[in-house]
């Protein structure tokens, strides 16, 4: 699986799902998109290993800890994700997505796909 292949197509479609009134299959798809960054750079670059349980908890204590400005990143990656458990599980009602608000998860995104394949 290409990470940041995965990753680009979730973020597409998260933002073809948001700008056609679809938010909460834009969050889940947002959240994705930015995991699969994170998780790829983590599993090719510091040998992560993403198939046991609890692996979204997992990787976020691995980017708070191991990582340079981990801590905001953390902030912005447990943003999206309570974002997309409110989506996907129907807690609250999930609505469009800003730009201000996507441009932190993408510039983080971003990063980590950089990260990745540098």
């Amino acid at each position: 699986m290409s990470y940041k292949k995965r990753s680009d197509e979730f973020w597409d479609a998260a933002e073809l799902c948001n700008s056609n009134d679809l938010y909460a299959a834009a969050a889940s798809r947002f959240y994705y998109g930015l995991f699969l960054a994170v998780c790829g750079f983590f599993v090719t670059k510091k040998g992560f290993d993403p198939n046991p349980s609890n692996v979204h908890s997992r990787l976020l204590t691995k980017l708070k800890e191991e990582e340079p400005d981990g801590k905001r990143d953390a902030r912005v990656f447990r943003e999206f994700k309570d974002i997309r458990v409110d989506a996907d599980y129907a807690k609250a009602e999930v609505y469009k997505i800003d730009l201000t608000e996507r441009s932190k998860a993408d510039a983080v995104r971003q990063k980590y796909l950089k990260k990745m394949v540098g």
